[in-house]
Parts: structure tokens; sequence; C-alpha cells
């Protein structure tokens, strides 16, 4: 079966999203393929466990954009393939493990195909901006997302988030891609700096009592790991 480049797979959707796992090294399960809208950790169980606001939200996103764009600016292009290869890989694998039916895998596949001619078309219309285009992709990629959705069976669901979870939970992918590109000395004293300003940045949108919870959370989290 073909790999889902167009199907979110939480963490692994951090391929798209690189910056959340460098600065957290964590992400909760998204909807798209596509960073989602008030970015990953702002609007999934991270979010929620703060209990960020509409306005921290869109702060949060605006942060991690600006970060995921610094990162792309460190990365060489050949680097920045390779992540993409590499998240695509683990994409497919955890997909694999839902054993589709020959009949699923040819719904999924003509899904797919239909979302990449899509997306195709959006690209080559130069009457868009490239935020049109992008916000254009972003809603292709949910809506074959939400039919690959409808395509597995309850258990093949549950089966996807529990490997979705333990991918969080772990969080070897986002270790493994950045170690799988050979970063140089100077990219991961660079990657170093981005990382401790964009956390500084989040922390300065929290409240004391949600900077508290941060804490505890991320606490929490690398004791489970």
């Amino acid at each position: 079966m073909q790999r889902m480049k167009s199907f979110s797979l939480g963490t692994l959707a951090v391929g798209a999203a690189l910056i959340v796992g460098q600065i957290f090294a964590m992400a909760p399960a998204g909807a798209q393929m596509a960073p989602p809208p008030a970015g990953p950790c702002a609007q999934g169980r991270f979010g929620k466990a703060l209990n960020l606001t509409a306005e921290q939200k869109a702060q949060a996103k605006a942060i991690f954009k600006a970060t995921r764009e610094q990162v792309k600016q460190v990365l060489t292009p050949e680097q920045q393939q390779g992540l993409r290869a590499y998240f695509a890989k683990e994409r497919g694998a955890i997909f694999q493990s839902l054993n589709l039916t020959p009949a699923q895998q040819e719904q999924v596949k003509g899904i797919r195909e239909a979302a990449k001619a899509q997306v195709q078309q959006v690209k080559a219309n130069t009457s868009l901006s490239p935020d049109q285009q992008k916000a254009q992709i972003r809603e292709l990629r949910k809506g074959a997302h939400q039919q690959i959705m409808q395509v597995l069976t309850p258990a093949q669901k549950t089966a996807l988030k529990g490997a979705v979870r333990n991918e969080i939970r772990m969080h070897h992918p986002i270790r493994a891609a950045f170690k799988s590109i050979n970063l140089t000395a100077d990219q991961q004293a660079q990657m170093k700096a981005i990382r401790t300003k964009a956390m500084a940045d989040f922390r300065a949108i929290l409240t004391p009592e949600q900077a508290q919870k941060l804490d505890s959370f991320m606490k929490a989290h690398h004791r489970a790991a």
C-alpha cells in the first residue's frame, strides 16, 4: 500500500510542523497533515491541559509559525526532504499496522489520489496568493483525512489512536528524524537557540498558574517516557 502523505497521524505530522516536537518533544494527535490552525500543542491535549484562551491560542500559533520558519532556514533542502521522507515512512508503518482490507486500501488510494490532484490544481492557480493556496490545501487535506477516517472500522480507529498516543509518549520519531539528517554542530547550536527562544516566548503568554501546569505536565511526560 502506498504511504499516506495526506494522512495525519499526530506526532508524525510534526514532519510538517517540525519545531513543535523540537520545543516540547511531544505533540497531540492532529486532524490533518498540515499544522493545525491553532498550533498542535495549543489546540490539542497540551492546550487543553493549560486551558488556553482564544487569544493565547492565536499567540501560540504565531510563535509556532515563526519558529517553524526559523527552523527551515537552518536546514538545507536535502535535510528538509530527509525529514519528510522519514515521517512518510513512519506514517506508512503505522497505517499498515491497521491491516486494511483490499477494499479499504482501494478506497484510501482513491481518496489520496483525488486529494493530490486537487492540491496540484490549487498550486497551479496563480490567481491565489501563497497564503490562500496554503489555506485551501490545508482544507483539502483535512477533508481527505475525514474521508479516510470514514473508511476505517471503529476497531481500526481505536488502534490508530493507540499507536499515535504511543508515538507521542515515546516521541522517538522526533528525535530519530532529526538524528537521521545529520545536523552539523553549528546547526545543532542554532536549533538549541531557536528552541530556547520559542519556549521563552510561549511561557511569556501564559499566566503563572498555566506556567506551573506546563512545568508539571512536561515533568510527568518525561517521567513516562
